[in-house]
């Protein structure tokens, strides 16, 4: 009967034997290393990339020239909060029939018309905000004209716009937070973030959002100016899901320092140079520190604090804009996710352990008297 022993243990046996056969110095490493390479892909998960498989790759050859355990990197998902929790309460408002045909001369017929028909039943979220704010707008010549002709129907509306104002905020979130072009940007994802990817909001489209969102109740005007930017900033956001991207990349990438700085300080590699002095292993891990950490992790590392400082800035920005009491899962996602001044935030999180990796090698190079003079 055959025994079948799976690839990681084929090339366990392999690597032992390699080290028992005396394979010194760089050579053991530039026969294993393609080797190695073609393991990870095996280890790591599918649908992988090829950012998260240069990180995994690294780690593989940590724990090879350590004999550590390592079986790549386990998928990390992260989900945007459903839309039925994410709703918030908005007052229910309505004309009377005679009162609505009463408003004969005011655009905001026509606006609340449409509102009533079937399509305007199903308005999408961005829409039904843009009729909330052109409600607004419209309803100013509309009361400076009942005031003479209807005080009643003047007061009944005096009343509609003023919770409207006080609840444009909400209308504003409910469009943005809770509408399906920002799920779908924080869509789960199966790709690590590119260095070749466009990864922030674009400025015109960004400066729209902000301004849209930190308007005051007494400044309600130019819907005719915002309408079309606000849908275009919204669809920049529908075609892509770099949010998602942004947060797994992270979060895997985490994952994976977490392992290499588990290696590093491992009970093999305190006791790499019992005399202080560098053995042949130890410099087997110098070449896979310069080779591989420094010759290709690391850019990749650093493109993502450049970008991920910029993206998490934009974050919390739009987060901040609203100050109102959002819901509490969406209070929950945002403090893990989206805001970086959160010591137990992601963004915050991750920058610890590179920082503990960093130290790290450090400190395995310290014992081995192999830090640069």
């Amino acid at each position: 009967m055959i025994k079948r022993v799976s690839p990681e243990k084929q090339v366990h046996h392999l690597l032992n034997g390699l080290f028992l056969s005396g394979m010194k110095g760089l050579g053991f490493l530039i026969v294993v290393g393609g080797m190695v390479g073609s393991i990870a892909g095996m280890v790591g998960c599918s649908g992988s990339s090829p950012e998260r498989d240069v990180v995994t790759d690294y780690v593989w050859r940590l724990s090879n020239v350590l004999e550590s355990e390592f079986n790549g990197s386990e998928r990390i998902v992260i989900t945007y909060p459903e839309k039925r929790a994410m709703t918030v309460p908005v007052t229910e408002q309505s004309i009377d029939l005679l009162d609505f045909l009463a408003l004969t001369g005011c655009d905001l017929q026509v606006t609340a018309g449409y509102r009533n028909s079937g399509l305007g039943r199903v308005m999408p979220d961005s829409q039904q905000f843009l009729y909330q704010w052109r409600f607004i707008q419209e309803s100013q010549d509309c009361l400076t004209y009942l005031k003479a002709e209807n005080d009643e129907l003047y007061s009944s509306l005096m009343s509609i716009v003023a919770v409207k104002r006080q609840e444009f905020q909400r209308y504003s979130w409910l469009s943005f937070w809770g509408g399906p072009e920002v799920r779908r940007y924080f869509g789960v994802s199966q790709q690590w973030l590119s260095m070749n990817q466009k990864i922030l909001l674009s400025p015109e489209n960004f400066g729209v959002l902000m301004r849209i969102f930190s308007m005051k109740a007494h400044d309600l005007l130019g819907v005719e100016t915002y309408e079309h930017r606000f849908e275009t900033a919204l669809a920049e956001l529908l075609n892509s899901n770099v949010g998602g991207q942004m947060l797994m990349t992270v979060a895997e990438f985490e994952q994976l320092l977490q392992k290499g700085t588990a290696i590093l300080s491992s009970e093999r590699a305190n006791g790499l140079c019992p005399q202080g002095k560098p053995t042949k292993r130890a410099k087997i891990l110098r070449t896979v520190f310069e080779k591989f950490y420094i010759g290709k992790v690391q850019p990749y590392l650093s493109f993502i604090h450049r970008q991920g400082d910029d993206w998490w800035r934009q974050q919390e920005a739009l987060y901040d804009a609203f100050t109102f009491d959002q819901p509490s899962v969406f209070q929950t996602f945002a403090s893990q996710y989206l805001d970086s001044r959160k010591q137990d935030g992601l963004w915050q999180s991750f920058q610890s352990s590179q920082r503990a990796h960093t130290k790290a090698w450090q400190t395995l190079f310290t014992r081995c008297g192999m830090m640069p003079k």
